[in-house]
């Protein structure tokens, strides 16, 4: 979680760099969990679940990922139910 305690100022000198690198044809992966940051900063965002690949997104894509993200999640927890 490379956003975690951060401010905004220092979460905007964090994308300046991961930006600066990817320009430099750099290929950055990040972890997250903060959705609504993502959009203006990646190419793509794939979700992983069990060390496996899910799904894939271009961006604008936050809403659909917390969507897809929310939809996994209940159904994980209701097949633990039963």
């Amino acid at each position: 979680e490379p956003l975690a305690f951060l401010d905004i100022q220092q979460q905007q000198l964090f994308f300046s760099l991961i930006e600066r690198l990817h320009a430099d044809g750099k290929t950055i992966v990040m972890v997250t969990h903060q959705m609504e940051s993502i959009d203006a900063h990646v190419d793509r965002v794939v979700v992983l679940r069990e060390g496996r690949l899910t799904h894939e997104f271009m961006p604008p894509c936050a809403a659909h990922v917390a969507a897809v993200l929310l939809q996994e999640h209940d159904h994980s927890r209701n097949s633990a139910k039963n």
